[in-house]
């Protein structure tokens, strides 16, 4: 078998294992809590900053692009020679890197919602939605809600902890947490702070873009 043909089955398999992992999430907040592990879309991080989970939308029609492609490359004619050998990985990202990809993700995030105007129907609805399901779960998760604001597809909860350690054990949760009629992405960011000990403040958002366009379904509320 040529190195061509073994770099695509490989890059098969690859794809194949993703469109699994974008089906069902194959480790809970109490797995990833014990582990110590921390995931952005899925992919395992060694910094303990990041709690990052978003819904698999479109995902899988990415998958299906690239399996595509890489059918058209087998079946193109293999020529050997110097391009007949796999290109090397790109080095990977320090924690300083990797904390300025995840830091900028979070900025775009934020222009977007600071951006958007508001849609005072649905907003209105969907930031009360939100703030009940968070009051709810506010004394179980040791957390305090500050504010909660919706606008045109996207929503913003302010939350405090304690401590920094009070929100990594219930930030998992909150991100994998199912919101009445907000089947949304959800993204959260725990930067460590300077001080460890003292109060704790970060954002969650809801993109629920998918979901205004009907391209996602409503979620009924889990007892």
């Amino acid at each position: 078998m040529s190195s061509i043909k073994k770099v695509v089955l490989s890059a098969l398999v690859g794809i194949v294992a993703a469109a699994c992992a974008a089906i069902a999430l194959t480790m809970t907040s109490k797995e990833m809590q014990k582990k110590g592990a921390e995931f952005v879309d899925g992919e395992q991080r060694s910094g303990p900053s990041t709690i990052v989970y978003e819904t698999n939308s479109g995902r899988l029609a990415e998958l299906e692009r690239q399996v595509r492609e890489l059918n058209a490359r087998q079946a193109a004619p293999v020529v050997a020679g110097a391009n007949d050998s796999p290109r090397p990985s790109p080095p990977p990202q320090t924690d300083d890197e990797k904390e300025r990809t995840i830091q900028a993700r979070i900025d775009m995030i934020d222009g977007r919602f600071a951006a958007e105007a508001s849609d005072a129907a649905w907003a209105g609805q969907a930031t009360e939605r939100l703030s009940a399901a968070l009051s709810r779960g506010a004394s179980a998760g040791k957390f305090g809600v500050r504010a909660v604001e919706c606008r045109m597809s996207l929503c913003r909860a302010s939350l405090e902890w304690d401590d920094y350690a009070m929100a990594r054990s219930s930030g998992a949760t909150l991100v994998e947490k199912t919101y009445p009629g907000l089947n949304c992405a959800k993204t959260a960011w725990l930067k460590p702070p300077a001080d460890v000990h003292s109060r704790y403040s970060a954002n969650l958002y809801l993109d629920c873009s998918r979901l205004r366009s009907g391209t996602a379904g409503t979620v009924s509320a889990v007892k």
